[in-house]
């Protein structure tokens, strides 16, 4: 279908998935290198994990419904497809701007409180690796606002190509984004999220809005079968600790009021009277996913006790099993932690055993703690029974893309990656190492200001490197690189929860001092990945473009992109702004009265 027959076609479109889609701000791209799924034409039934395991919870979050492609029409580009509603309501109480993200499309734009605003939590959208996948982001602001509201979408952790990652782009309200998503089948499984991020060729604010307003959700990677995964793993249950703030426009003006909510539950100017509870089984090893969600991405600590004046009086043993959306090397990991400091865009997967009832406290010095009452319940006889032995290790192979790039102790090294059958010559070992210095502040990346130079590459770098980096003041300053995620190699590590060996996302190390006579200098923290060309197309696609930038979402001048080249590709293209690709993808209105065809629902 051309798209210069605009508008008045987008109802025949989107009545006939089968069709080719249109490109409608098209973010659509074939699987990167040593990505490459090997079925392209498949609908597998689809699975969802066990999400809860001790009686009494409930799952506060509601599913993204994917629907399933015509299985007779052997030119869909996908096997499931889904529309993301993005909408907007007044909160009087607040004075602000609230953001959801819906299924259908909002009859009522405007809750007649706020409170069932904010209990109202937007889905969980799960995918698996190798299927392909069509979400339609439908912009479906319609309040009046100084400005339109433009938005996308951004998942942390996702290695996709960095086209489909171009977050440059974004929709206008009573249009749609069309996002293609295929997974490699080697994918990491695991607990990511979802954002709004666009961005903005000025100082940009919106995305800091965006945000603060609620515009964010749980996004997980699930494999169906994994040989030798633990079966305590497969049970779960989620928690979400946001901590949104209303902030000024200046970097330097922090926050002026905070807002905090456990699963959706608002706690209002730091409100501890009101607990959420989470039902435990008792003497069993249980995963809590937990994702944190915090604009100004302070430093928090995690702690698990029976009262927070008494730290060691914990009846729980908690162990890591994954960082942000990774395994550990080595699950769970060997020692039980009372407390683990986290930061704004922390995903910490844990496994608990209480022997009875605990709470966990979210908080930073200064502030009164946020908790949440961890009651344990007897589960099949669970109450008679000894408290666990540590499960024995399981070490998950990796794929190619988080092979390890330093050297790991053997009982922490998985025997081998995953190549997942893949017929490629491609290896880490012959990979040239390049080195890097990031200096964070909150205007600027190295003294460069997204604000100046959002249309050149902060640097250009070649593809198939293996990058050393060495980053500096990102304890208030977090780091955060699109499309790839960081391993930690420092030897003694880089403080609170970032490991030597482990990958991240997102980097607050702790300031340490160099000298004691110094206060002035901190200590780095030294990261490596592997930069590898997610085009799959080599010289004949334009360089990459890839985000990375300061996660305290008011220190957005604080941002830069990297242009990724071939090695040989210098004279096939000229050096490319994302501004420029973005303007060259047409939107076309949304047609409120289309509806899916029975085929796809269900």
């Amino acid at each position: 279908m051309k798209s210069h027959r605009g508008a008045r076609m987008l109802g025949a479109w989107l009545l006939c998935f089968g069709c080719h889609p249109v490109v409608v701000g098209a973010i659509s791209e074939d699987p990167p290198l040593l990505l490459r799924t090997k079925h392209r034409h498949r609908s597998p039934s689809y699975y969802t994990e066990t999400s809860q395991s001790a009686p009494g919870n409930e799952n506060p979050f509601p599913e993204f419904q994917w629907h399933k492609a015509c299985d007779d029409d052997e030119e869909e580009e996908y096997d499931y497809v889904g529309q993301l509603f993005f909408t907007s309501s007044w909160d009087p109480v607040t004075n602000e701007t609230r953001y959801h993200y819906r299924m259908t499309e909002p009859s009522d734009r405007i809750p007649p409180n706020s409170n069932s605003n904010r209990n109202n939590n937007n889905p969980i959208i799960r995918v698996q690796p190798g299927v392909r996948y069509q979400l339609q982001l439908v912009n479906a602001i319609e309040h009046k606002e100084p400005q339109e509201t433009r938005t996308n979408l951004h998942v942390h952790g996702l290695y996709l190509s960095s086209a489909v990652d171009n977050v440059f782009h974004s929709v206008r309200p009573g249009h749609v984004l069309v996002y293609n998503w295929t997974l490699p089948e080697s994918h990491e499984e695991g607990t990511f999220f979802y954002h709004a991020h666009p961005l903005e060729a000025s100082s940009s604010s919106t995305t800091k809005h965006q945000v603060n307003g609620g515009a964010f959700g749980l996004f997980v990677v699930e494999r169906p079968t994994r040989p030798n995964r633990p079966a305590y793993l497969s049970q779960y249950q989620f928690l979400v600790l946001s901590t949104t703030r209303e902030m000024s426009d200046n970097p330097n003006d922090i926050m002026s009021i905070q807002y905090h909510s456990v699963n959706g539950q608002a706690m209002l100017n730091q409100d501890t009277t009101t607990r959420t509870t989470l039902n435990i089984p008792q003497n069993t090893w249980h995963r809590l996913r937990i994702v944190v969600v915090d604009t100004v991405a302070d430093i928090r600590s995690l702690q698990w006790t029976s009262s927070l004046d008494d730290p060691d009086a914990s009846p729980c043993r908690v162990h890591v099993v994954a960082y942000d959306g990774v395994w550990r090397s080595t699950v769970p990991s060997s020692a039980s932690q009372g407390t683990y400091n986290v930061t704004g865009a922390t995903r910490l997967d844990v496994i608990l055993s209480c022997t009875d009832d605990a709470v966990l406290w979210y908080y930073k010095e200064s502030e009164r703690p946020l908790a949440v009452t961890l009651r344990v319940v007897e589960d099949t006889g669970s109450a008679t029974q000894p408290p666990p032995e540590l499960p024995p290790p399981w070490r998950p192979t990796r794929p190619l893309y988080l092979q390890s790039l330093v050297p790991l102790p053997p009982e922490d090294d998985p025997e081998s990656f995953d190549r997942n059958n893949y017929d490629t010559n491609a290896t880490l070992a012959s990979a040239a190492t390049v080195t890097y210095h990031v200096n964070m502040t909150p205007t600027a990346l190295n003294g460069w200001s997204f604000e100046q130079h959002s249309s050149t590459p902060w640097i250009t770098l070649t593809a198939n490197t293996i990058q050393t980096w060495e980053l500096q003041y990102t304890q208030y300053h977090p780091f955060h690189l699109h499309v790839h995620h960081l391993q930690i190699a420092s030897p003694e590590g880089c403080g609170h929860i970032f490991e030597y060996g482990q990958w991240y996302d997102t980097l607050a190390a702790l300031d340490r001092q160099w000298d004691q006579d110094d206060n002035d200098q901190k200590a780095p923290c030294w990261v490596r990945f592997f930069l590898s060309d997610t085009t799959n197309r080599g010289n004949q696609a334009p360089p990459q473009q890839i985000l990375m930038h300061c996660h305290t979402m008011n220190h957005e001048n604080a941002m830069g992109w990297i242009q990724v080249r071939q090695e040989n590709d210098n004279e096939t293209f000229p050096t490319l702004s994302p501004w420029t690709i973005a303007a060259s993808m047409e939107e076309i209105p949304y047609d409120s009265s289309v509806s899916f065809p029975n085929c796809r629902v269900g």
